[in-house]
């Protein structure tokens, strides 16, 4: 037989039968095997290569912004931002009279949309810089807090006049969330940057261009683990299960809007603890209005920070990094954007928690912890 009609063999032999059969033709003529060897080869780094592809999750695709993204957990998706986000100031010395001494003398806005496509629920979290690309003549330092401040706002989040860093440094402005479930979605943000002719002499900044850029960093996305369809208010011992339980030796984000119609009470913001379980954890609001972490057997790890305004929407937001048994939790004025309160730290923990984490009025420990009534705008854990 001709090694052309050989491979015309192996072809038909691969097309009709399983690999065994193959396998077993081919052991009664040994001189030929390596052509069937280079053939399952070929066909395993095949389908090699299509699992991969699918557990990796699409490649990232942008427009002027560079942004890197990590899928994790077989996430399959396309996160894209488009639109510069390019900021240029100039300051005339003519901007600086005594006549308009307290108002925005200078201001430039660029625009940004960050979309999410995915064929499954997928939420991403990623993060807004501020960054400076001025040359050695045009570098900036604040004279005050309220000199130049950058605003911006999206369908979902807004944040005010916050400072600018000084022209060595650059400055998050925040971390966001983006979902999308079978669809494609968007979060189209309008920045602007403003420079205020202070009650001060500002002369440092006279016939100065000042040029800054707008990023996004940091994306990473997951599948989603839960997410709340309504909005809801829980009254006393009422509560809702997610069904989530916290696995510790993975990351995992919870983002939540939360509205407290007053202060001095006690407030659950998620939570599965019990008071005798090593795995469970509490997010809380105290009475005093501080933001609370409550963690491990008795609530050994137990942190407070920040004073959270009551009859205000809340963004809560809480992220686990399973590789250093690390957390951040913040709270965000949703009006503002202010951070009012801000828990950065850590606790030993591995295994997976024995409760679903609940919203309302109650968590797992009995009536005597009692939570009082509040409101849920939104929650996704992904």
């Amino acid at each position: 037989m001709s090694i052309i009609s050989q491979k015309k063999v192996i072809i038909n032999l691969f097309c009709k039968f399983n690999v065994v059969h193959v396998i077993m033709y081919y052991m009664k003529d040994r001189k030929n095997i390596i052509y069937l060897l280079a053939i399952l080869l070929v066909t395993l780094l095949i389908t090699i290569g299509i699992s991969f592809a699918y557990i990796v999750g699409s490649q990232t695709s942008q427009t002027g912004t560079n942004v890197n993204v990590i899928f994790n957990s077989g996430v399959v998706a396309d996160f894209n931002v488009t639109g510069n986000g390019n900021l240029l100031l100039n300051i005339s010395g003519n901007q600086l009279l005594e006549d308009s001494k307290d108002t925005i003398i200078a201001n430039d806005e660029t625009n940004i949309t960050v979309s999410l496509k995915s064929d499954m629920n997928v939420a991403c979290s990623y993060d807004i810089y501020f960054n400076w690309i001025t040359d050695a003549q045009n570098q900036y330092t604040a004279l005050a807090n309220d000199e130049m401040t950058l605003s911006g706002n999206s369908e979902n989040y807004n944040f005010l006049n916050v400072q600018v860093p000084n022209y060595n440094s650059s400055k998050k402005i925040g971390t966001y969330t983006i979902s999308a479930d079978k669809t494609t979605t968007t979060q189209n943000w309008s920045l602007s940057l403003n420079f205020k002719n202070l009650n001060i002499i500002q002369d440092i900044h006279e016939n100065k261009t000042y040029k800054g850029k707008i990023s996004v960093e940091n994306a990473v996305c997951n599948a989603v683990s839960y997410k709340l369809s309504e909005a809801r208010t829980f009254n006393a011992t009422e509560y809702l299960d997610t069904g989530y339980k916290i696995d510790w030796d993975k990351d995992f984000t919870i983002d939540e809007v939360i509205n407290i119609p007053t202060s001095s009470l006690r407030y659950l913001v998620i939570g599965g603890y019990n008071g005798s379980s090593a795995k469970e954890m509490n997010v809380e609001v105290t009475a005093a209005g501080q933001l609370r972490t409550y963690i491990a057997i008795n609530g050994v790890h137990d942190l407070k920070n920040g004073l959270l305004p009551y009859n205000t929407d809340i963004r809560i937001l809480f992220k686990w990094n399973a590789s250093n048994d690390s957390y951040s939790v913040t709270a965000t004025n949703v009006e503002t954007g202010e951070v009012v309160a801000t828990i950065n730290s850590g606790y030993s923990m591995s295994g997976n928690a024995l409760n679903g984490l609940r919203i309302g009025c109650a968590d797992y420990r009995s009536s005597n912890t009692t939570f009082k009534t509040m409101s849920v705008k939104s929650l996704i854990i992904y």
